[in-house]
């Protein structure tokens, strides 16, 4: 947030948007992490720090709704430069956008996940979960599907009967 003067020296509150910046969303940077010895944090951290020069970015902060540590342990050798490979939804926190019940945490603390469905011609939907409309709303929903998943349908539909118990 910044402050800008205008002529009468009189200030106006400007916001700069971030649209991956959800200030409504729970960080659970701190929740939902596997586990590792100190032999493996270190590793693990090491294997971060690699991959976030590769990306040009720092992954920690991706630990606010994907459990990186998790995903590591099972795939040691995961590379971002390979542009074949992707995080799978395993290790997905309650507050990313498409947790899904593919998620191990899907079911804990009373958060499941949407649904991931193909269609027949092979295209693909995301059933939102209510608590997917718990972290977002429907129009960050709608947002982050255009920006990140423009060829998959959004359906809120189920999401939004069960969260008014209809």
């Amino acid at each position: 947030m910044c402050y800008e003067t205008n002529d009468n020296q009189q200030q106006t509150k400007t916001v700069t948007a971030n649209p991956y910046n959800y200030i409504d969303t729970p960080d659970m940077t701190n929740q939902y992490n596997t586990q590792l010895s100190p032999a493996d944090e270190s590793k693990y951290e090491k294997w971060r720090q690699q991959q976030s020069n590769v990306v040009n970015r720092d992954l920690s902060k991706d630990e606010n709704d994907y459990d990186l540590r998790g995903f590591w342990q099972e795939h040691p050798n995961f590379s971002y430069a390979d542009k074949k490979q992707h995080l799978n939804d395993t290790y997905k926190k309650p507050n990313h956008p498409t947790f899904s019940k593919e998620s191990k945490y899907s079911g804990t603390d009373g958060y499941t996940g949407g649904e991931w469905v193909e269609g027949k011609n092979g295209d693909w939907s995301y059933v939102a979960s209510p608590t997917n409309l718990k972290m977002r709303s429907e129009i960050q929903m709608q947002d982050y599907f255009k920006r990140v998943e423009p060829d998959v349908k959004l359906d809120t539909s189920k999401a939004k009967e069960d969260k008014n118990g209809s």
